[in-house]
């Protein structure tokens, strides 16, 4: 029973995060660009506050480095609000887009 809603929340989280790195690639309006780029950064957020939670007290390694994985989405986000050229922008893109990424393999694996 319990790895049944594991797998649920797997292929959901998955799910949410394929989508939204996928519109944030290849969406051409640049105001639903930013709002799914601040989803994605707030997604990857919880994904590390999950993934930081769920890890053993003891394993501080895992904490930090699903924490790490969280703060580089707000990097992203402090990178994008902060940006004077258009280099910047894809920059925290890329930031949101290996927090969410690498988040979720962390999580999960």
């Amino acid at each position: 029973m319990a790895l049944g809603i594991y797998m649920i929340m797997f292929v959901g989280m998955a799910a949410i995060s394929i989508a939204g790195l996928i519109l944030l690639c290849f969406l051409k309006s640049e105001k639903a660009k930013k709002w799914i780029f601040y989803f994605m950064t707030a997604w990857a957020m919880v994904i590390a506050v999950i993934s930081a939670r769920s890890a053993p007290v003891n394993d501080l390694g895992r904490q930090l480095t699903a924490w790490g994985l969280g703060f580089l989405g707000a990097a992203g986000l402090l990178l994008y609000l902060k940006r004077e050229e258009n280099g910047a922008k894809a920059a925290s893109y890329v930031l949101a887009a290996l927090s969410t990424i690498g988040g979720t393999l962390f999580l999960f694996f």
